[in-house]
C-alpha cells in the first residue's frame, strides 16, 4: 500500500494512500590512501582547475569528464549541453547532479578482488578504482572507498572487525587517478548511508533550510548506489565542500577554508592539519589574530570582535538554523574530553574570504538534527550567559561546555538581541513555515517510496512511514519552541 504526506496546513503532516507513485529517473589496481578526506583529515592540493580542462578520453592520462559525443551520452545531459553550446559533461553545471526533481542511480563496477579487500579494510578509508556509469554515462577511473572516520564508519564494526551495518557511507574522487578529471565540474560526490535516519530525511532538510535562508551551504539530494550489480539502495547525496564548492560561492573563492578550525588556539599545526585549501603556502596570520583579539576582548568588547570578523545577519542567521533544529553535533555543542582542559565543536567549515577580513561558517554533517529532546537539554543554551564556566554538563557520556563559555559565541550572545530574534523571524516566515516544510516532505516521500519498497538495505516501508511521522512531530515542536523563542 503506498501512502504519501499532505500537508494539512497547521504544521503536521499526515499519510494518505494509496496513490500511485513515480520518480525521475573497472581495471584491478589494490588499494590506494587518501591524501585526506571530509571526515577531519584536510585533503591536499589548492582549488582545482577550471571544469573542463582536460582533454583525454576516460581511458587516457587526464580526462576532464564523461564526454557528450559518446554513444551511451545522458539523454538529459545531451539535450543541457545542447542549451548551453559546450560539449563536455564537465563543462555542465553541477546542478544536473543536484536536480532536486530526480532520484538517480550511480552504478560502480571495480574488479571482485578490490571490492572483497576494499570491504575488508573499509576503516582504512582507501581508495580502489572503479569505473561509474549514470544516466547512460560512462566515467572511468573513478576512487571509490568509505568514508565516516571515527563516527558512523567506527560504530558500523565490532571490536573484532564484524560489521554490524546494513551499508556503509561511500566517497566518490574523480581526480584521484585522473588528476584533471571532474564530473560536472566536481571532484568528489559523497554517499550518506543514513541508517541512523529511517526517515531518510533529516541531512536533506536541514541543509535546504540553510540553503533557503542565504547560509552558504552544500546542496543534498537523494540517489540510489549499486557496487558490481548489487544495490545497496538509497543515500544522502551531499556536495563536497572543497576549492571547487568556494569558487562557486565566494568572490574570488580561493581563500582559506577550514574543517573544524575554531579560532580558539594559535597551534599552527593544528590548523595546517585542519587546512582544505592552500597548503602549500598556509598563511594562517588572519585566523590566528581572530583568535588572539578573542583571547584578549572584555565581555563589552567582544560584539565588536565578532562583527569584525564574521557578517552579523549570516552568523544570527546559521544560528538560528542551528538552534531551530537541535544540531546536538554542531557548532554550538562542546563536548570536553576526560584528560584535557580543551573543549570542541564539530561539523562545521569556516572559510577565509579572499577580499577581505572576514570569515563565514559552513555547516556539515547535519544528520544530527531535528531531535526535540537529547541529554543536551540541561546544557545553557548558547545565547544564555552561565555564572560558571568551569561547570561541565553531562551528556553522551562527556562533559558538555555551555556554548555561551566560548569567546566567539559569547560575542554572539552579548550582541543586540534584536539580530537573532530576525533571523529567527525570516527562519520562520519562510523556510521552516509549516506548509514550506510540508511540500518539500510530501515530494521527498513521493519521490523516495517507490526504492525504499525495493531496498533491502534500507528501513522498509512501515519503518519509513513511522519514522516520517516522528519527524513531523518533532518539526512542529521544534517550530513551537523557535516561536517562544523568537518572542521573548
Amino acid at each position: 500500500m503506498a501512502m504519501r504526506w499532505a500537508g494539512t496546513g497547521c504544521g503536521a503532516l499526515v499519510l494518505l494512500g494509496p496513490v500511485g507513485l513515480g520518480c525521475g529517473t573497472g581495471t584491478p589496481s589494490g588499494l590506494r590512501g587518501d591524501d585526506g578526506s571530509d571526515d577531519g583529515v584536510a585533503e591536499t592540493g589548492t582549488n582545482g582547475a577550471a571544469a573542463g580542462q582536460g582533454t583525454s578520453d576516460a581511458a587516457g592520462s587526464a580526462a576532464s569528464g564523461p564526454s557528450m559525443d559518446r554513444p551511451g551520452a545522458s539523454t538529459s545531459a545531451r539535450a543541457g549541453a545542447a542549451a548551453s553550446g559546450v560539449t563536455d559533461v564537465a563543462e555542465l553545471p553541477s546542478d544536473w547532479v543536484f536536480d532536486e526533481a530526480e532520484l538517480r542511480s550511480y552504478e560502480l563496477t571495480l574488479a571482485p578482488e578490490d571490492w572483497e579487500v576494499l570491504q575488508q579494510n573499509a576503516r582504512d578509508e582507501q581508495y580502489a578504482e572503479a569505473d561509474l556509469r549514470i544516466d547512460e554515462m560512462t566515467v572511468a577511473r573513478v576512487g571509490l572507498r568509505f568514508k565516516g572516520s571515527v563516527g558512523t564508519l567506527a560504530a558500523c564494526f565490532a571490536d573484532d572487525g564484524r560489521p554490524l551495518c546494513s551499508k556503509l557511507s561511500m566517497k566518490l574522487k574523480f581526480d584521484e587517478y585522473l588528476p584533471e578529471q571532474r564530473f560536472f565540474g566536481l571532484k568528489r560526490l559523497n554517499f550518506n548511508s543514513m541508517i541512523l535516519d529511517p526517515s531518510l530525511m533529516h541531512e536533506r532538510l536541514a541543509y535546504r533550510l540553510f540553503r533557503e535562508l542565504g547560509v552558504v551551504a552544500p546542496r543534498a539530494v537523494h540517489a540510489k548506489l549499486s557496487v558490481n550489480g548489487e544495490s545497496f539502495g538509497v543515500f544522502s547525496l551531499v556536495e563536497a565542500v572543497d576549492g571547487r564548492f568556494t569558487d562557486d560561492h565566494f568572490a574570488g573563492g580561493d581563500g582559506n577554508l577550514y574543517k573544524e578550525a575554531w579560532p580558539d588556539t594559535d597551534d599552527t599545526d593544528f590548523l595546517d592539519s585542519h587546512l582544505e585549501t592552500n597548503e602549500a603556502e598556509a598563511d594562517h596570520s588572519l585566523l590566528l589574530q581572530f583568535h588572539a583579539d578573542l583571547a584578549a576582548a572584555t565581555d563589552d568588547e567582544l560584539p565588536g570582535v565578532v562583527a569584525r570578523y564574521l557578517d552579523p545577519d549570516s552568523l544570527f542567521a546559521y544560528l538560528a538554523i542551528d538552534r531551530s533544529i537541535r544540531d546536538w553535533d554542531g557548532v554550538s555543542t562542546f563536548y570536553c574530553y576526560e584528560g584535557s582542559t580543551a573543549c570542541e565543536n564539530h561539523n562545521y567549515y569556516l572559510y577565509q574570504h579572499e577580499d577581505d577580513a572576514r570569515f563565514t561558517l559552513i555547516p556539515w554533517d547535519l544528520d544530527n538534527t531535528f531531535v526535540p529532546t537529547t541529554p543536551l537539554d540541561e546544557v545553557p543554551g548558547w545565547f544564555e550567559i552561565p555564572g560558571d564556566c568551569s561547570r561541565r554538563y553531562e551528556a553522551f557520556g562527556k562533559g558538555v561546555m555551555p556554548a555561551a563559555c566560548d569567546p566567539l559565541l559569547r560575542g554572539a550572545a552579548l550582541s543586540e538581541r534584536s539580530g537573532y530574534r530576525n533571523g529567527l523571524d525570516r527562519l520562520l516566515s519562510g523556510p521552516f513555515a509549516a506548509r514550506t516544510v510540508d511540500v518539500w516532505l510530501a515530494e521527498w516521500q513521493a519521490q523516495l517510496e517507490p526504492e525504499v519498497a525495493a531496498d533491502e538495505h534500507g528501513p522498509g516501508l512501515d519503518e519509513f512511514h513511522s519514522a516520517l511521522l516522528d519527524l513531523a512531530s518533532s518539526v512542529s515542536e521544534l517550530r513551537a519552541r523557535a516561536e517562544l523563542e523568537r518572542d521573548q
